[in-house]
């Protein structure tokens, strides 16, 4: 359908109000159609009522809305922007050039390589150095498991128990809380293990390659394969690398109902392991982007907020706005 405002209506005014999550429930509740088919009838734009202040007020609610959409979108494209530096770090600093020799923006591509350099220091390992190591050969692969959810005395007790759902793309680091605990019964019940801090929590059926390190003992159901980290590799080191596996495991994966990569498949991956102190370093580099990503998260997460009150505000005339 196509809305065209009339004469003393603004264009604008009538857009935010389309925007607005009573316009939209009003709207979905009326769909009709089969799935894959459905859509608004017509009627409802004819009888669905809005509040029209003067011209002036509307086109002064419109531009208020505009400036606070034009400051989320700017902080939309801040976080684009930084995403995108922090894969091509990622590429980077995981394909072995050593965070000391990062290349220097303002350093021509035909310019001589600071590794080529001598100032009498001692220079990190180059790519050809870094070993390649299979994930069993670093640490124990732990599969998880699910207690009969028909005995109670297995669930609501002090161990946090971890699902692939709770983990998206855009989770925390660490992992603290879960939806669901279970008991000790429960854990030896469920064939899972307790995992220690520091584990790297990965999915591996279904959605494959999220992952997230355990912030306190927890244990999963069996979406998961965990890799306990022995001491020859740092645990954040080892999460940043996790976040690259998901292509490999999915290439690694069977199955009919869905896809599932099998503990002696993901023992198998093989992973770059540079000495500790790199591996700390890389670390270190990926905490500090992906720590201002997360602050323009939660300023963007305060403008939506903000716009989303504004608009009720303005758009149902509880506020007015001032001619200054």
């Amino acid at each position: 359908h196509v809305l065209r405002a009339r004469s003393g209506t603004s264009d604008r005014y009538l857009y935010h109000l389309t925007r607005t999550d009573r316009f939209r429930r009003r709207a979905e509740a009326l769909m009709t159609g089969s799935a894959g088919q459905r859509r608004v009838p017509a009627e409802f734009f004819c009888r669905y009522e809005i509040r029209v202040p003067p011209l002036e007020e509307q086109q002064r609610i419109a531009e208020i809305l505009d400036t606070m959409d034009e400051a989320i979108q700017a902080t939309e494209g801040v976080i684009a922007k930084h995403k995108l530096i922090r894969t091509g770090i990622v590429a980077v600093l995981l394909a072995g050039n050593p965070v000391g020799l990062l290349p220097s923006a303002n350093r021509e591509p035909t310019d001589t390589p600071p590794s080529a350099v001598s100032d009498g220091t001692k220079q990190p390992p180059a790519i050809s150095e870094w070993p390649q190591h299979e994930l069993g050969q670093i640490g124990v692969v732990v599969g998880g498991g699910t207690p009969s959810r028909e005995r109670t005395e297995y669930w609501g007790g002090p161990i946090p128990w971890l699902t692939p759902s709770e983990l998206t793309k855009e989770h925390s680091k660490f992992v603290y809380e879960t939806q669901d605990r279970m008991s000790e019964l429960g854990l030896a019940a469920s064939g899972a293990r307790l995992l220690p801090v520091g584990s790297l929590l990965i999915t591996s059926r279904a959605s494959i390659g999220f992952c997230a390190l355990a912030g306190v003992s927890m244990a999963t159901n069996q979406g998961f394969k965990s890799l306990l980290p022995s001491d020859v590799v740092d645990p954040s080191y080892l999460y940043y690398v996790g976040q690259t596996l998901g292509r490999e495991m999915t290439r690694r994966a069977s199955g009919t109902t869905f896809l599932e990569i099998s503990g002696s498949e993901f023992k198998r991956i093989e992973i770059p392991l540079p000495p500790l102190d790199e591996q700390r370093r890389i670390a270190g580099v990926l905490d500090t982007v992906d720590e201002v990503i997360r602050a323009h998260r939660r300023q963007l997460a305060k403008l939506r907020k903000l716009r989303g009150g504004l608009a009720a505000d303005l758009l149902s005339g509880r506020v007015r706005t001032v001619v200054a």
